[in-house]
């Protein structure tokens, strides 16, 4: 898979990416697809009119799940408009002619709310402060104002500005916050699992639809669904995930592209691919303020999980905020967790979330090229180390260069686990095996890891070469900044070692570029000074005229940087993310 390329995901999913220009909402296909036009209508529409025209248009989603559409159709909802409703796509379109659920007129894109409004009056003897309502089915999340309130799990913990479900009477109990007559303010408690449901079906394109408020996802792609493109949506507030890709073997979902979206304020994940998904193009999308409910530890602006998960790729995103104010284990920015084969996160501008910038966890042949990642900093309260690029557990075969990582707690961090169990002496299962190392054939190269506050470079359990933990690992061609006490940090040490055999291991902090050679044995050809951005405090990363990163990095086959720009733009490659200087790169 060539840097710069859309990985071969077949014809229709290139067509699809070419289809006119996407000129707008419920526009961009109107001349290449050629079935029926309908017409969804929320204030003035009857379901029992045609809905071929703006004013015969149907009034309910409910009328569009039950409906039957050919190959080409569009489905138009009403710009500025709220539905409160879920949307099952009800067929599949064809290769050539897929069907289009999008948008028509002026205004704020139309809304698929999974939630309820809800009148609520005053609990009796609870002094006008407690409120309660009956609702058909228990709400994962309630808003007031379109801010998401606070759940307690017992009634006697209820105050201001939190809610409690009684499963027993199905009541919703609230406490709004100080001075607020409910009467006067919206209240919303989410009643539907999904806003949009792809479920089995192909050939379907969503565009510039906003799902919101979901008991689980925003949008939900399952059971097969195959051949679908994303484009410009807006999927925020959900109590999962933003996004989500989860099917069950034999089906798999393939061939799917969410491009130029906006996903935020979702309780865990904001795009989330698990399980059984192939060929996805996660493409030019904001996932922000994402990992907001505490009732998910683990979580992401944008997640992989699972080996079953292969050939995606994540480029050009905007990956920032996520976890904002966690406490926990919430907020990574982009994370592969045990994903398959052939993953790419490509020129993704990843900053100031909760926890690690780019992670790799127990997978192996990830491509980490041409991003820009900064603003991660250590959590001090949890004794947490929060890195721009994290490789953890294990990985094997991953290529990770030409990134900018920057301002992070610690720059690039091979971490292959801690191997013991919690005595500290008995070895974990997975490393107790002989048959497979931690860290086997990682290539960090071309990078620029400069200005983070703790370490520039950590390497530990077999990313150093340690026989019993790794080996094959390369670093080349990297600017580590200015010698000095961040630096490098390199090997392993611990209590445990002796009892199986190992030498008692020892963790070097490495001052000098000269000292860290001499541990990697061998040269590193290293950049060694100031890479000299332009203004990396206002996110400017350009290399200025005068830096020594321009023109010596190893050729890689890239064919564009960050911004766009043909690799090499000169004689030789640049070290990190962006060719050239502020003259010549614009």
């Amino acid at each position: 898979m060539k840097l710069g390329r859309i990985p071969e995901f077949g014809p229709l999913l290139l067509a699809w990416l070419t289809l006119a220009t996407w000129a707008g909402p419920g526009r961009a296909a109107e001349g290449a697809l050629s079935g029926r036009g309908y017409y969804i209508d929320a204030d003035g529409g009857r379901d029992e009119n045609d809905g071929r025209a703006p004013e015969a248009a149907w009034k309910s989603v409910g009328k569009v799940n039950a409906s039957v559409f050919n190959p080409g159709d569009r489905v138009l909802f009403k710009s500025g408009q709220v539905w409160r409703e879920e949307l099952r796509i009800p067929s599949s379109g064809t290769a050539e002619q897929p069907i289009l659920f999008g948008a028509y007129g002026p205004g704020e894109a139309p809304v698929l709310s999974a939630s309820d409004v809800v009148s609520p009056t005053t609990e009796e003897g609870a002094g006008g402060a407690l409120y309660a309502a009956r609702l058909a089915a228990e709400p994962k999340q309630v808003f007031l104002d379109g801010k998401r309130m606070a759940r307690v799990r017992e009634k006697a913990k209820l105050s201001t500005n939190t809610w409690w479900w009684d499963a027993g009477s199905s009541r919703l109990f609230l406490w709004p916050p100080d001075g607020v007559e409910l009467r006067r303010h919206v209240l919303e408690a989410s009643q539907r699992p999904t806003g949009i449901t792809v479920s089995g079906r192909s050939h379907v394109i969503l565009e510039s639809i906003e799902a919101r408020q979901a008991n689980y996802a925003g949008l939900s792609l399952t059971e097969g669904a195959s051949h679908v493109k994303v484009v410009g949506c807006k999927i925020r507030q959900n109590y999962m995930d933003g996004i989500k890709g989860w099917c069950k073997p034999p089906r798999r979902q393939e061939d799917v592209a969410l491009i130029g979206c906006t996903v935020t304020e979702n309780g865990q994940d904001g795009i989330a691919l698990h399980q059984w998904n192939t060929r996805w193009t996660v493409e030019k999308n904001a996932v922000h303020h994402n990992c907001l409910v505490e009732d998910f530890k683990w979580s992401a602006g944008i997640k992989v999980l699972s080996r079953s998960c292969s050939e995606v790729l994540i480029q050009g995103n905007e990956v920032y905020a996520n976890g904002t104010d966690a406490r926990d284990y919430r907020g990574q920015g982009i994370w592969v967790d045990s994903g398959g084969a052939q993953i790419v996160i490509r020129a993704n501008d990843v900053h100031d979330n909760a926890m690690n910038g780019i992670e790799l966890e127990k997978s192996s042949g990830v491509e980490v090229s041409y991003n820009k990642v900064y603003r991660h900093s250590a959590k001090p309260e949890m004794s947490m180390q929060i890195a721009g690029i994290l490789v953890e557990n294990w990985g094997i075969g991953h290529r990770i260069f030409n990134n900018t990582v920057w301002a992070n707690h610690i720059g690039i961090f091979l971490n292959g686990g801690w191997p013991f169990k919690e005595d500290n002496r008995t070895l974990l299962d997975d490393f107790a095996r002989r048959d497979r190392l931690n860290m086997v054939e990682i290539r960090v190269q071309n990078n620029i890891a400069a200005g983070n506050s703790s370490l520039q470079l950590k390497v530990t359990w077999g990313g150093d070469n340690d026989p019993w933990y790794g080996t094959g690992n390369v670093y080349s061609h990297n600017c580590l900044g200015p010698e000095g006490a961040t630096l490098v940090e390199w090997g392993s040490e611990g209590p445990g070692f002796e009892n199986w055999g190992r030498a008692a291991g020892r963790r070097r902090k490495l001052a000098t570029y000269e000292s860290w050679e001499k541990e990697y044995g061998g040269t590193t050809d290293s950049v060694k000074g100031d890479p000299c951005l332009t203004d990396p405090v206002r996110g400017d990363f350009r290399l200025r005229p005068n830096s020594p990163c321009i023109h010596v990095g190893l050729d890689l086959k890239a064919e564009r940087d960050f911004a766009g720009n043909p690799v090499p733009r000169g004689p030789g490659v640049d070290l990190g993310a962006l060719e050239g200087s502020p003259a010549d790169n614009k």
